[in-house]
């Protein structure tokens, strides 16, 4: 997951003093969100705009891109990303964006009718699941010709009859089947037929803004403020519903597994910490600081480490998974956000967000927002 993807799903404005590099996170109730039988598409060269917004260092290929950025996925020797725009809320259409992942350069833009923030594929059937959180939908697209060919509603509301936004999708190749979390702690996660593209049913009460699949042992795992959760995918009931009380009001915002060890990672927002939990007793583990505002969390099984994205302190922690230790912080500045990996694990890609404030530090007139893709 992507998942997706703010900490704080009511807050809209980020301020930022240049000089310490701090913000309020923004979060939208992700996705980490008719059919169109063909979707609206463009092919853009790498013109001499794109070329001019990219910058580089030693092991570091970072770019300008689209206003509104959120979820990465690499797949068919692309890089996908979702971007909404300037305004999210303006009503007006965003973008899927096709990305070489060697230049980073625009290679194809995708009109999306809806505002499109979470992102996953299928690999093995060659389908693109796109979010749209405000308007509770899926879209499903065939990835070699971006042709939209169903969108999916999802329906629920809370006791109060508020309807239930979705957040990060998140897809088990082995039953073609989509699952899709709801930042709201008593929400449902939504499970979609991959084959009929259609919602087959829920898990009632599962709800919260990680998402996760252990699909070695079968078990799919949620995750929020001061709880995570264990789903048996065989009867589709709640294992356990564990709290995590060691600190005040922890917020477990994203959530990742580690199949080969039997661990979960899940990155606290409120205490700039990795939680590394024990699946099978509930147990914290350890918790490893990383910086303010901890949000994306990406495991790399090939390299044995796992990424973190620190939203306040402009910087991607990289942790061992074995020894549990940090080996290296990388400055990615203002706002690191959500990351995908490369085929062969050797190279992870991250989404940057960008302050409103035009005093801040990173802000830019065009609103662009950055790719960054750091060589491990």
């Amino acid at each position: 997951m992507t998942d997706h993807v703010e900490p704080s799903y009511r807050r809209r404005g980020v301020l930022l003093a240049a000089f310490i590099r701090k913000s309020t996170p923004f979060m939208l109730a992700l996705a980490l969100s008719g059919c169109a039988s063909i979707a609206n598409t463009s092919k853009d060269k790498a013109s001499a705009d794109n070329v001019a917004h990219i910058t580089s260092t030693a092991n570091t290929i970072r770019s300008a891109v689209a206003p509104g950025l959120f979820e990465l996925v690499h797949a068919n020797g692309m890089l996908f990303a979702t971007s909404a725009g300037d305004d999210r809320r303006n009503g007006e259409a965003g973008h899927i964006l096709l990305i070489d992942p060697d230049t980073l350069a625009i290679a194809q833009t995708v009109q999306s009718p809806e505002k499109p923030f979470a992102l996953v594929a299928n690999h093995k059937t060659n389908t693109l699941y796109v979010g749209h959180s405000m308007d509770r939908r899926v879209s499903v697209y065939v990835m070699q010709t971006m042709t939209r060919k169903a969108v999916i509603q999802l329906e629920g509301a809370d006791s109060s009859g508020k309807p239930y936004r979705s957040r990060q999708l998140l897809v088990d190749e082995r039953t073609d089947t989509v699952y899709v979390s709801s930042p709201s702690a008593d929400g449902p996660v939504w499970i979609i037929d991959g084959p009929s593209m259609k919602v087959r049913g829920t898990i009632a009460g599962a709800g919260g803004p990680g998402l996760t699949l252990d699909a070695q042992r079968n078990r799919l795992y949620t995750s929020g403020r001061g709880f995570w959760s264990s789903i048996d995918l065989g009867t589709g009931k709640i294992l356990a519903r564990h709290s995590v009380q060691d600190q005040a009001e922890r917020f477990l915002v994203n959530i990742d597994v580690d199949p080969e060890n039997n661990r979960l990672f899940a990155s606290d927002s409120k205490h700039g910490e990795l939680l590394v939990l024990d699946p099978e007793n509930g147990q914290l583990i350890r918790t490893i600081n990383t910086g303010a505002g901890a949000m994306g969390v990406k495991h790399n099984a090939s390299r044995h480490e796992v990424y973190v994205s620190n939203r306040k302190s402009g910087t991607v922690t990289v942790v061992d998974t074995r020894s549990l230790v940090v080996k290296q912080s990388i400055d990615t500045p203002p706002f690191p956000n959500s990351f995908a990996l490369s085929p062969n694990g050797q190279e992870v890609f991250i989404s940057i967000k960008q302050s409103r404030d035009p005093k801040s530090e990173g802000f830019r007139a065009d609103k662009k927002e950055s790719i960054a893709k750091i060589a491990l």
